[in-house]
């Protein structure tokens, strides 16, 4: 018998058009099956829920009931001071501030100089008799209010520092 020429093919996996097929199949499967992985089985617990709804409650998160104004009033964008009366002891005093306690409570006050721009924190002593004018309370400085005197005044209280008190005017209680 005689042997019969022909042509023989190549099996398909060793074809030039199917290795480059495979290559072009497995760079997109391998980002894809990257991001599949990352969103759907390695979820940590934050990423669960949206941001907005995960709420940790604080011990000192202040609840509007407890409140003695209410929340429509401290967030509404048109009130832009606050003031707040206040009645203690004077139990601390620096140039810049002073520190009231009443039962156990302290509260330090920012306490600001009289300028040609503005009128500071201001202190007042009631007198016995009203003056010749009728005016019945004299100003007194910081230095001439010993530790230990009840003072009652007011405060204001400003959103771009909201956590410092501003001094007002105080009355000394005899």
């Amino acid at each position: 018998m005689e042997p019969t020429a022909g042509i023989v093919t190549p099996p398909f996996y060793k074809s030039k058009k199917f290795i480059i097929l495979l290559f072009v199949v497995i760079s997109i499967l391998i980002p894809v099956g990257a991001y599949i992985l990352k969103t759907y089985f390695l979820k940590t617990p934050d990423q669960t829920l949206p941001r907005q709804s995960i709420q940790t409650p604080s011990e000192s998160t202040l609840k509007e009931n407890s409140s003695p104004i209410s929340f429509d009033i401290l967030q509404n964008p048109m009130v832009y001071e606050w003031r707040g009366s206040v009645e203690g002891v004077l139990v601390e005093k620096t140039d810049n501030s002073i520190t009231l306690d009443s039962s156990g409570n302290k509260l330090v006050i920012t306490v600001q100089p009289s300028s040609q721009d503005i009128t500071g924190t201001k202190f007042y002593r009631k007198q016995s008799q009203p003056d010749d004018q009728g005016v019945l309370f004299t100003e007194v400085g910081l230095d001439g209010i010993p530790l230990g005197t009840k003072l009652h005044g007011d405060f204001f209280v400003f959103p771009h520092n909201k956590n410092e008190l501003i001094g007002s005017s105080f009355n000394i209680v005899e």
